[in-house]
């Protein structure tokens, strides 16, 4: 018989810990990061997760459900919440702990690949295939995301479930099924992608060889716990009140949306490339994205056909189709920016990554030993470097932007989906806005408004650089725009903001907006307009400290409008505030001896 990487070694299972140790090395830089993407919405201003509700309201209600039932599009991830709250009890808000808990998972999915891919290879074999998927682009923003955290528990626990149920039907052990079943249940509660996984159980049994019937008596129980886990999530998670038009479209379209899908995500899939845009509703079969992912879907048929799931390979293929179901599924996510365009995502591609390690694992096992060592380390090393130089963009939300507006720069704007364009053109604003160039700045948050006029970000940018650029005129308008009832409740606000999945307008830090608006009128002389804004921006802080620095702004505002008694009654309410205000009672004495009749 032919000595390939599969006959090399299989003494050293010591090398299944080396997926688990690329992982945390090659990740290890995340562990600077800050929160990005969701994690402000879903953790830091989630109240379920900071306060001390009932465990029965956190885990019984939507991902998006949060302070006092607000919110919900359709998913249920009780154990990623659990897990929000667990870390914030513990920790508070600092990041490092939550990016720990991501990388160290990421290591566990690394380890429990390699343990699936032992029943099929060798160790070295399948220390190279799990590595590959350890190190690879896909897994960045999954990983650096703190939100992101539902792909990866999905991804360990998936196949942790996979790994205890083959040595369960191996030894007939009651141990490792129950040890299956419960890490069954924790992946259902981490993710969607991970509810076709009796489907995976199913082929797995049948390519150790059991017959139908075996099949099915060793599915069934993974069938009654999903059973239970479906019914909880219809309670848990049944409001869906956003539309979604990708629903509307025929269904022969939304065929073919898939497999434009499918297609795309091929790019980052083997070339390690990142998911920036979303690629279009395919006109007709023809375009390249569609055949690719035709392709794809036959040449695994043909697969699955001949080798009648038999085969590790089988395994494989249908690991990757099970976890890239629900996601392919895009007319059922309730959320109504995508018009003509399809939601991807390189999280999306985390679990599927597994399979691509699992794949390349079974074809190293067919190479001879240097072959297949050399070429597998290479292609470890390739994904390690591309992912060392994508982590640090999910660094902070500016290095985000900044890497989104690099890729943007070498594309014609008007290919752009109108989302894209207005990101763009607000995150260009903010970079140029920090490097001094405000001039080129404010024109691109004109830009933005110009695209969407009812959106928030592009406005208090614009009040900022007018106010920058010596015309406090047109600041004020900006800012008296984007405070004004209209820009939260008009048909046309909500219309726009609910068109681009923004709800920004919701969660505005509005004090130090009014803050900025005070510092306009006073930049026009309008001194009392300028006390009331500080008013404002008192009232509507949670922050004692700020409030009473709101506050004493607020009271020389009154004195230079002329309104002393107002301005003695604001210095009071600061000493009330803050006792040992460096200012308040020393201010407050000048004002009563101005106030006082002169002899």
């Amino acid at each position: 018989m032919k000595q390939g990487v599969g006959q090399a070694g299989r003494s050293s299972r010591w090398l299944l810990l080396v997926p688990f140790l690329v992982a945390l090395v090659v990740h290890a830089p995340g562990l600077g990061h800050g929160f990005v993407g969701d994690d402000d919405i879903l953790i830091l201003n989630n109240t379920q997760i900071t306060s001390p509700i009932s465990l029965r309201e956190l885990l019984l209600t939507d991902w998006f459900n949060r302070n006092q039932g607000e919110g919900g599009i359709g998913y249920y991830r009780p154990l990623i919440k659990a897990s929000f709250r667990a870390t914030y009890a513990l920790t508070g808000a600092e990041p490092l702990p939550y990016h720990a808990v991501n990388i160290l998972f990421h290591g566990v999915t690394a380890l429990a690949l390699a343990l699936v891919l032992r029943r099929f290879t060798s160790p070295l074999a399948a220390a190279v295939g799990a590595s590959l998927f350890a190190a690879h682009p896909s897994t960045v923003e999954a990983v650096a995301i703190v939100t992101s955290r539902s792909d990866v528990f999905a991804g360990a626990f998936v196949l942790l479930t996979l790994a205890a149920f083959l040595r369960w039907r191996e030894s007939s052990h009651g141990g490792w099924l129950a040890a299956a079943l419960a890490t069954s249940l924790l992946a259902y509660g981490s993710k969607e992608s991970a509810l076709f996984l009796p489907v995976l159980l199913a082929v797995g049994a049948r390519v150790r060889g059991e017959r139908t019937r075996g099949v099915l008596r060793a599915v069934a129980p993974f069938l009654v716990v999903l059973a239970a886990f479906v019914l909880v999530r219809t309670q848990a998670a049944r409001t869906m009140p956003l539309p979604n038009p990708l629903a509307e479209l025929p269904v022969a379209v939304r065929l073919l949306a898939v497999l434009e899908v499918l297609g795309q995500y091929l790019s980052p899939l083997l070339l390690g490339r990142s998911v920036l845009f979303y690629p279009r509703v395919p006109q007709g079969p023809l375009s390249l994205g569609v055949l690719m992912g035709l392709g794809v879907v036959l040449g695994a048929a043909v697969v699955l056909v001949r080798s009648r799931l038999r085969t590790p390979t089988s395994l494989a293929l249908v690991l990757g189709g099970v976890s890239l179901a629900p996601v392919l599924a895009i007319w059922l996510l309730h959320v109504p920016m995508w018009r003509d365009e399809l939601p991807m995502a390189d999280r999306w591609l985390y679990l599927p990554c597994t399979a691509l390690g699992m794949l390349v694992a079974l074809v190293l096992q067919r190479l001879p030993p240097r072959a297949g060592l050399l070429g597998g380390s290479a292609l470890v090393v390739a994904f390690a470097s591309l992912t060392a130089l994508h982590t640090p963009h999910f660094a902070t939300r500016d290095t985000l932007m900044a890497y989104f507006v690099e890729e943007c720069q070498g594309r014609d704007l008007s290919t752009l989906s109108p989302s894209d364009r207005v990101m763009f053109h607000t995150a260009s604003a903010s970079a140029l806005k920090r490097e001094g160039q405000l001039s080129e700045a404010l024109a691109h948050a004109r830009a933005a408004v110009a695209e969407a006029e009812w959106l928030p970000e592009a406005w208090s940018l614009i009040g900022m650089l007018e106010l920058e650029l010596g015309h406090p005129e047109k600041a004020s308008a900006a800012l008296e725009r984007l405070l004004s009832p209209a820009f939260e409740s008009s048909p046309e606000a909500l219309a726009q903001q609910r068109d681009y999945s923004n709800d920004s307008v919701d969660r505005l830090n509005r004090p130090p907006l009014y803050a900025l608006l005070a510092e306009t009128y006073a930049a026009q002389g309008k001194w009392e307009q300028a006390a009331r804004a500080m008013q404002q921006a008192a009232r509507q802080s949670r922050e004692g400290a700020l409030v009473a620095t709101y506050r004493s702004h607020e009271a020389r505002a009154w004195e230079r409008a002329g309104r002393i008694t107002e301005a003695r009654a604001t210095w009071d309410e600061v000493l009330r505030l803050e006792p040992t205000h460096p200012d308040a009672a020393r201010e407050r004495a000048r004002l009563d001896a101005v106030a006082r009749p002169q002899p």
